[in-house]
């Protein structure tokens, strides 16, 4: 009876040395799609509108905005258009004009929120000459 015992443990021992080899393998192979994964590039912007300028005519709207686009807000703020100027590592340069009036600022990073008549502008996000552009009623 004990020699069946020990002859059981033998072939016991004997199958965990060969998982725990198989298993050192498996995690190098595993460890090198890791180090490839994060080497990924960024995911581009993205903006609850998209692109669609248009959705900001009724003053609240996220957009993907790039050096040139045109906002039209609602006439309650007294601005016909506000221009993107630029889009740059040292932020994003707006000009809002109306009649009788031109109202601008610069270098508005990504958190950065400025006002052009009671109208928010929050820049979420920069990168790649585009922005994304959050405006709101204040």
């Amino acid at each position: 009876m004990y020699s069946r015992i020990a002859i059981g443990v033998v072939i016991l021992v004997a199958g965990c040395g060969g998982g725990s080899t198989h298993h050192r393998a498996q995690s190098s192979q595993v460890s090198s799609p890791a180090a490839v994964a994060s080497k990924t590039v960024e995911a581009p912007l993205t903006a609850a509108d998209g692109t669609r300028l248009g959705a900001c005519r009724k003053g609240r709207c996220e957009v993907l905005v790039a050096p040139g686009d045109k906002i039209t807000p609602p006439a309650r703020y007294g601005l016909q258009v506000i221009t993107v100027k630029s889009v740059s590592s040292g932020g994003v340069s707006y000009v809002g004009t109306g009649p009788g009036i031109t109202l601008s600022f610069s270098g508005q990073r990504a958190g950065m929120t400025s006002y052009m008549n009671r109208l928010a502008i929050t820049t979420v996000a920069v990168r790649d000459g585009k922005a994304v552009a959050r405006f709101a009623p204040k």
